[in-house]
């Protein structure tokens, strides 16, 4: 599954990995920068995840260079969503131009962020 690089998502692009073995487990790679003006495409695209049934999402941002307090809305309305459905969200691998936006508004603390996706998914089968 990919996001499709139209206008109002060409500085972002993604890429989706189920992880093997399980049936609610997804790994999402993510490039480039989540702003106001892609922020729509991509919550449509993780909302259909949920909705598959993939409540536990690694979010590997490695290769995230900018996003915007809208994408950090996105992610506290997408941990709500996979939360209330038994699952969590795992942040990893952030830079630091990107840990500095989830601490703006102090919400950092809602998020589990681990150094990498080993112990992101690990992390998964503590909670089972």
């Amino acid at each position: 599954m990919n996001l499709n690089d139209t206008d109002n998502n060409k500085d972002l692009h993604c890429s989706f990995l189920p992880v093997e073995g399980t049936t609610d487990t997804m790994i999402i790679e993510p490039r480039g920068i989540i702003n106001t003006y892609n922020v729509v495409p991509f919550k449509e695209q993780l909302d259909l995840l949920v909705k598959r049934g993939y409540i536990n999402l690694v979010f590997d941002l490695t290769d995230i260079d900018y996003i915007s307090a809208v994408g950090v809305g996105l992610f506290i309305q997408l941990l709500s969503k996979t939360r209330k459905s038994g699952g969590d969200i795992i942040l990893t691998n952030l830079q630091n131009s990107v840990i500095d936006v989830f601490n703006l508004p102090g919400f950092s603390g809602f998020f589990t962020i681990s150094s990498d996706i080993e112990s992101a998914l690990n992390g998964f089968s503590k909670d089972v």
